[in-house]
């Protein structure tokens, strides 16, 4: 059945890798309580995997109660992260939220111009600076251990990307004033704004 809805625009992003799944919950207030954290899938099959990725987007819709969910798909075996996407969407039709699909690789480039190969990722650092300051001491735990919260954090960024496109207005509120200096992201919420209200062109 329909679950009620956030009175603001809410976002439950959740990255589909490999082995894992990264969860993250953004509003114009900032990251969700409870809602930034890694999921380990490695030691399921695949049915198993498909299973626990379902139950944990329902409830997290029950707690979260988001206006919108984005699967975000990496670059690495996109095709069959995208199936799986696909076949998620398709059950949770009865919630009657809206679904997307994201590609992370494009997401990352909100916050950074070109993407190169670190131990952590540039835009890491620019998500918790900018937009969730509360995060910050767990940027130190991405550099030790990134092959766990590196989903959780592209998870956060995939909601970020969201908000910016259907909510500029909303992501701008959130995003510290430094937040502007990122020509990719100001570029990307006039955009948003734009398409939002053309009638303010």
């Amino acid at each position: 059945m329909p679950l009620p809805l956030a009175r603001s625009p809410r976002v439950l992003c959740l990255t589909l890798r490999e082995g894992s799944v990264g969860h993250a919950v953004l509003d114009g207030f900032g990251v969700s309580e409870g809602s930034f954290f890694t999921s380990r899938l490695d030691h399921l099959t695949s049915r198993r995997r498909f299973s626990r990725v379902l139950r944990l987007v329902r409830s997290s819709c029950e707690r979260f109660r988001p206006t919108r969910i984005v699967f975000g798909v990496p670059e690495h075996a996109r095709i069959r992260r995208r199936a799986l996407a696909k076949r998620l969407t398709r059950a949770l039709g009865p919630l009657r939220v809206e679904v997307s699909i994201r590609d992370l690789r494009d997401a990352s480039l909100l916050l950074v111009e070109r993407l190169r190969c670190r131990r952590v990722e540039p835009f890491i650092e620019r998500l918790a600076e900018f937009f969730a300051p509360d995060l910050t001491p767990l940027v130190e735990r991405a550099r030790k251990l990134a092959w766990y919260w590196r989903p959780a954090w592209y998870a956060l960024l995939g909601a970020l990307a969201e908000l910016v496109e259907h909510h500029p207005r909303v992501a701008a509120a959130l995003a510290q004033p430094g937040a502007f200096a990122i020509p990719s992201f100001r570029a990307a919420v006039a955009a948003a704004e734009r398409r939002l209200t053309p009638s303010a062109v």
